[in-house]
């Protein structure tokens, strides 16, 4: 017992020792992500793309970018489309935000899965039900569930609150079952009820860099690993987010949640070096 204990405070030592340097900005960055980060930054600016820093004070060159790129009339109002962005992201403009959202690409996976008349529900995935391989019998239809999961994670794009149950989803995708499918129509039933919901960016008088994170301990009943969900706010907007499972078992719920920040922690620091890169400084040092 004492040897157990023992084990599980030099673990929890190493996870805190590692948060520690992720926080200081003291952790390594792959050099590859941050040369990725300037090359599409210089790409961007040579195709006339648009990166606006939301301040209240820059509401006139926010005009005049905004008024550089191509207006297209979509249902009688005026839509703008931003280049370089998914065919199906639309992005519209008003006095006080900008919102992205994929209605129309929704409504294609819908119809896709024959889901189009289908009840809505109030949420993607039931609280506390497990998946695991051997619970039903297998799907006679797997190209259907790969394509319709895939369909799913490029959604996910504008739809944050979609990460959990499509990651759940995608671990199924060599051998899905019926139970699976059935979960899976859950999604599209929920998506069904929330067509008009993506992500707002709106203006923010000071840029601060937030991270928030999470854990599910154990609660894959197969190999009892956790899942990690996190997500950075850059302002008031929602920048960066992702939900993955935890490479390794861990043994307490504490250690979970330190494995959960060491994720979270290093995606901030990776965020924070980027904008450095590309001259945007941030007003107070990023939090979690």
């Amino acid at each position: 017992m004492g040897v157990e204990l023992g084990k599980k405070n030099e673990e929890l030592k190493l996870a805190n020792k590692a948060l520690k340097l992720a926080l200081d900005g003291q952790q390594a960055i792959r050099d590859e992500t941050l040369a990725q980060g300037r090359e599409l930054y210089k790409r961007s600016m040579q195709t006339n793309k648009t990166i606006v820093h939301f301040e209240e004070s820059s509401s006139d060159h926010f005009d005049e970018a905004m008024a550089s790129i191509p207006t297209e009339e979509v249902d009688g109002q005026a839509t703008k489309k931003v280049a370089g962005q998914p065919a199906h992201a639309m992005a519209h403009r008003t006095d006080s935000a900008i919102y992205l959202c994929q209605s129309k690409y929704a409504m294609e996976i819908l119809h896709k899965t024959d889901m189009l008349n289908a009840k809505s529900c109030n949420t993607p995935i039931c609280h506390g039900y497990k998946l695991y391989n051997t619970n039903s019998e297998v799907f006679s239809d797997p190209t259907l569930y790969r394509s319709t999961i895939g369909a799913l994670q490029y959604l996910t794009l504008t739809r944050p609150d979609l990460s959990f149950a499509v990651n759940k989803l995608s671990q199924f995708m060599q051998s899905p079952t019926l139970a699976h499918w059935c979960a899976c129509k859950r999604v599209l039933r929920y998506i069904k009820g929330t067509m008009t919901k993506g992500l707002v960016f709106k203006p923010a008088s000071r840029l601060t860099l937030e991270g928030f994170s999470d854990n599910d301990w154990a609660c894959d009943i197969i190999d009892r690993k956790s899942t990690t969900g996190f997500c950075v706010k850059l302002g008031d907007n929602l920048i960066s987010w992702g939900c993955c499972k935890q490479r390794v078992v861990s043994r307490s719920s504490t250690e979970s949640e330190y494995r959960s920040l060491s994720t979270t922690a290093t995606e901030v620091v990776c965020i924070a070096s980027v904008l450095k890169e590309i001259g945007i400084n941030l007003h107070s040092k990023p939090m979690i």
